[in-house]
């Protein structure tokens, strides 16, 4: 069998073969594929074709069918006679004639917060399209690719209408235990918010409105993804539009983005401590697996990054159509059911770290830092707060002295009840295990800092006393 892993996620609709692991095209040359219709002309466009026309026609446009995927008809101009469940069946119908000649089985790997009721309708358009699905899969359970070693796991996803978080338990079997969905705050609010951020910066600079002109605004649109890449890196890039015979050119900075973005994952923190407590496990340490839709915003590693006992990593893009690809092999017991399997959970690597808890002893249990260590030297940490500084070029370690100007300090690290924290203090922000932090962030025992302005590691340890030998 040849199998096929599709990821459904409105944002881009993605698809990978199992034997290469490879990505494969599902719209034209593009490897993702938008939840977008437009209805033109008595034909209806789905996907890219959409998209590079919504804001020609938004009257005519949706991006709503597999968000709010029902039986129930549409009243839009242009869409008479016409439901939800349509659009989705053209739009799986166009994916499908792409993918279709690299397998003959298919995986779909389905959003989260996706109800049985809306499952069944992708269950019946797949047979009316003759797309042999083998079986369902929570998205966040197949972009489980590689095991990690912690207590929780937690998905943190975009569609074009929500975020969506998931918490895993990992185990002996990897388990979704929960989902909150954030309405409102998807990819499709963003980008309306950033283009008139956009406009709003061309009007004070230049008297000019790309937001006017329906073809200016969809330039603008087309545009927006790659200056979105250019700002990963960059804190501003110049921009130009030309309107007639003027050209007009601002500079488009990050923080432009970031202010816009920044509730999202404010709220997206919320719901992850949310979960967490729920779970009896507030300080518990969290990989938090977050997706490629994610980390295209500027700014996503210093807004989750100030998460306690957290650990982020980035997922690439398709994990979750590639993930999906490799789990045939688990509905093989479901081969004499009628009906599509979906999967919850799946097997894991290990045993419950909540278990392992309630067994260990006290020479197993999770140490706090208790030395920074720099230049084969040890610092202990306290409550008074060591600092570190850059001088020519060259890192400095010190203990902070009462009456010390804190401003030309980098940051500082000390121990505050139960944590071990480090608190940024310089512009430029200051690096743990490679994620710029502008404000504080606990610690927890070998992760690394750097100033930022040097190349050097410096590594928190524990160092034992002599009966917890």
């Amino acid at each position: 069998m040849r199998v096929i892993g599709l990821e459904i996620n409105d944002a881009g609709i993605m698809a990978a073969e199992a034997r290469s692991g490879k990505l494969l095209k599902v719209d034209g040359e593009s490897l993702e594929s938008p939840g977008i219709a437009l209805s033109e002309k008595k034909r209806l466009l789905v996907g890219q074709a959409a998209d590079l026309r919504i804001c020609r026609s938004p009257r005519f446009a949706s991006n709503v069918f597999w968000d709010l995927l029902d039986g129930s008809p549409l009243s839009q101009p242009g869409y008479e006679g016409l439901t939800r469940a349509d659009l989705v069946y053209s739009h799986l119908k166009e994916i499908w004639r792409a993918v279709r000649p690299h397998g003959d089985e298919v995986i779909m790997a389905v959003p989260s917060f996706f109800t049985q009721e809306q499952l069944g309708y992708i269950l019946g358009m797949t047979s009316e399209l003759s797309i042999p699905v083998r079986g369902f899969v929570t998205l966040a359970l197949a972009s489980a690719v590689e095991p990690a070693d912690l207590d929780l796991i937690v998905h943190v996803d975009l569609s074009l209408h929500r975020a969506v978080i998931t918490l895993l338990e990992p185990g002996e079997r990897l388990t979704r235990t929960e989902t909150v969905s954030l309405q409102a705050r998807g990819l499709s609010e963003l980008v309306s918010e950033w283009k008139k951020s956009i406009a709003r910066e061309f009007v004070q600079k230049t008297r000019f409105d790309p937001l006017y002109d329906a073809s200016s605004e969809q330039e603008l649109h087309d545009r927006l993804p790659a200056v979105l890449a250019q700002l990963q890196d960059q804190e501003s890039v110049p921009f130009e539009m030309k309107s007639g015979l003027h050209r007009h050119s601002v500079t488009l900075t990050r923080d432009l983005f970031t202010e816009t973005s920044g509730p999202v994952f404010a709220d997206t923190a919320g719901a992850v401590e949310s979960m967490r407590t729920k779970a009896g496990l507030r300080d518990a340490t969290t990989a938090l697996w977050v997706t490629h839709r994610i980390t295209r915003i500027p700014g996503w590693k210093e807004s989750l990054a100030a998460l306690p006992h957290t650990r982020l990593f980035a997922l690439e893009p398709g994990a979750g159509a590639k993930g999906a690809a490799k789990l045939s092999g688990l509905f093989e017991a479901q081969s004499g059911r009628s009906g599509v399997a979906l999967l919850d959970s799946r097997p894991w690597h290990g045993v419950s770290r909540r278990a392992e808890r309630s067994l260990e002893s006290p020479q197993d249990r999770e140490w706090l830092p208790t030395h920074l260590l720099h230049r084969a030297v040890a610092y202990p940490i306290s409550d008074s707060p060591l600092v570190i500084s850059s001088e020519k070029g060259t890192t400095r370690v010190h203990i902070l002295k009462g009456g010390e100007d804190l401003a030309s300090r980098h940051c500082t690290i000390r121990r505050e009840g139960k944590q071990v924290v480090v608190t940024n203090l310089s512009p430029s922000g200051t690096l743990l295990d490679g994620v710029k932090i502008t404000g504080s962030a606990p610690l927890t025992l070998g992760q690394g800092i750097q100033t930022g302005e040097t190349e050097e590691t410096l590594q928190l340890i524990a160092c034992l006393k002599n009966d917890e030998t």
